[in-house]
């Protein structure tokens, strides 16, 4: 696929089967048909192609330029709603920090630290261990599958 470059500097695909087709008309064809494909893509505006090969090279390019338009606009409006979420996330957690009384009130008192570290439960390893070979059981017949048996 080659992408050809507008006046304005938008760019459009046009693939290099258009183009082989195209190539094979006669010059003043050549200009008629890039022209009607150009606006096409722009805006779906259908420029008249003259009788023939022209139109029917139009016709059958036509259904992809739809396809691809409608995909650009449905992206487009993707983007928009993905935005506009954005934002009033933004402005939800801007409105908090602005209201929030943690931040004019003076700071809270801390407790003291104790002399003792925390303990630590012994239960986590066997926790641990336990969802280990309940995975290993759980997969067992999947791995016995590719094993050869012994």
């Amino acid at each position: 696929m080659e992408t050809s470059h507008n006046k304005r500097g938008t760019k459009f695909k046009f693939d290099k089967e258009w183009t082989d087709a195209i190539i094979r008309l006669p010059k003043h064809y050549q200009d008629e048909l890039y022209n009607a494909i150009e606006a096409y893509q722009r805006d779906l505006t259908v420029i008249d192609v003259s009788e023939g090969v022209p139109r029917a090279i139009f016709m059958l390019i036509m259904p992809t330029i739809r396809r691809r338009y409608i995909a650009r606009q449905n992206g487009r409006m993707a983007r928009e709603r993905k935005r506009a979420v954005r934002s009033s996330v933004m402005k939800e957690k801007s409105s908090k920090i602005h209201n929030s009384t943690y931040i004019c009130s003076p700071e809270p008192e801390t407790e003291p630290i104790a002399a003792t570290p925390p303990q630590i439960a012994k239960d986590t390893n066997k926790k641990r261990h336990r969802n280990a070979l309940k995975r290993i059981k759980r997969h067992a017949s999947r791995r016995d599958k590719y094993l050869p048996s012994i």
